[in-house]
């Protein structure tokens, strides 16, 4: 039983390595090189430390994360922006005979690349064959829309871009104190043990979707929590007494 919660551990140590070797890779233009530093010294340091627990590999990445997310932000709406322009085009180069006539038509129809990108347009007209080389071609469209990205904004959007880094910046402080209201609404409650975790399990989600560990809380989600859990306890209070 001990082996197979090893071999499940490490396993879970791996992936956790290789997603936050993803935060490193995908660093955007910008970013203080003091961070960057810092953040290539943790990676290495995690990569070799065979002692380091999950939960301190996921700590790491997420201190991490929130300095990087104000930038990854802003950097992907340019990247989402530049992908809606040249996806498409620079698709169609890299395709041939009936593959290029298919997805030429699902564009002419209306599809968007980000839809086609996604799956959605992956139908049974293509054989998996022609599915894997479009696959092929799309991280290829990716690395190249990628690599434009970066180009574009360090030098004709560098104004833009960095008014929305400064955007997300002044966003995340006020995410940041949102969830730090959470930290004290946990903290504070005592008389039910149960809400204090969920309240922590909320904030723990929270710091997953600033470093890839997860999906993604939105600043909206964050908004509401304090009143739910408020609502939350509410019920705890009148479900006891009721009772």
């Amino acid at each position: 039983m001990w082996y197979i919660f090893f071999i499940f551990f490490m396993s879970s140590i791996k992936h956790t390595l290789v997603i936050f070797k993803k935060l490193v890779e995908q660093i955007p233009p910008l970013v203080p090189e003091d961070i960057i530093s810092d953040l290539k010294e943790a990676y290495n340091q995690s990569e070799h430390n065979m002692s380091l627990s999950l939960e301190e590999l996921e700590d790491t990445m997420i201190v991490f994360g929130k300095k990087l997310w104000p930038y990854r932000e802003a950097f992907f709406e340019f990247f989402r922006l530049y992908e809606g322009e040249l996806g498409e085009k620079i698709l169609l180069q890299k395709l041939q005979g009936s593959v290029r006539k298919h997805v030429g038509q699902f564009f002419k129809s209306g599809g968007t690349f980000r839809a086609f990108y996604t799956g959605a347009s992956l139908i049974e007209i293509f054989t998996p064959e022609e599915r894997q080389s479009i696959c092929v071609h799309l991280i290829a469209v990716d690395k190249d829309i990628w690599k434009y990205s970066k180009q574009r904004v360090v030098s004709t959007d560098k104004q833009a871009y960095l008014k929305k880094i400064k955007e997300f910046q002044i966003l995340f402080a006020d995410m940041e104190q949102l969830i730090s209201g959470l930290h004290a609404m946990a903290e504070d409650e005592s008389e039910h043990p149960e809400l204090s975790l969920e309240i922590r399990e909320h904030i723990r989600t929270f710091e997953y979707g600033v470093s890839l560990l997860g999906p993604k809380v939105s600043h909206k989600a964050l908004c509401v929590a304090p009143l739910h859990f408020q609502g939350r306890k509410k019920d705890k209070y009148h479900h006891r007494h009721v009772l």
